[in-house]
């Protein structure tokens, strides 16, 4: 209600980020947004088609007002090797499926989730190291969403 937007750009931010972080910059994106719930103004459920210079295709959806049960939070990249599942906000353990079979990976939760990131914050400004997240990653990743919900204004 505050800022005008609503969970996609709360959380589906995020998402979009950690994927910019992985497989580089944005080459072109499109996307469609609906409010089907009508539990607040902003959209509640987006589609987005994402194509990176790299030549990686992606295909993403969020939907914040399906029913319990229904709802996940998933991310998969498919290869010509094998596959990578891991989630964005759920500490589920990330798999890698290839010809050796599945693996799990679990990542137990640090007990401030951005401590990370701020401690990368905080060495890059004292000169000891250098922090991933800077202004133009936030401008890129801001600019993808606006590419995501522009047909949907």
């Amino acid at each position: 209600e505050i800022s005008g937007g609503g969970y996609f750009h709360d959380m589906g931010c995020h998402e979009l980020d950690l994927l910019m972080f992985l497989f580089g910059e944005v080459e072109s994106a499109a996307g469609y947004a609906g409010n089907f719930g009508g539990l607040y103004k902003p959209e509640d459920t987006v589609i987005a088609s994402i194509r990176f210079r790299s030549g990686l295709l992606l295909e993403a959806g969020w939907c914040f007002t399906a029913p319990e049960g229904a709802s996940f939070d998933e991310i998969e990249v498919l290869g010509e090797s094998g596959s990578l599942k891991f989630s964005c906000f759920a500490f589920t353990p990330i798999a890698v499926h290839n010809v050796d079979g599945r693996k799990e990976y679990r990542v137990e939760p640090e007990e401030h989730v951005q401590l990370p990131l701020i401690r990368s914050v905080v060495e890059e400004l004292q000169g000891r190291g250098k922090c991933p997240s800077h202004g133009d990653s936030a401008a890129g990743v801001n600019q993808l969403m606006e590419l995501i919900l522009r047909d949907s204004a």
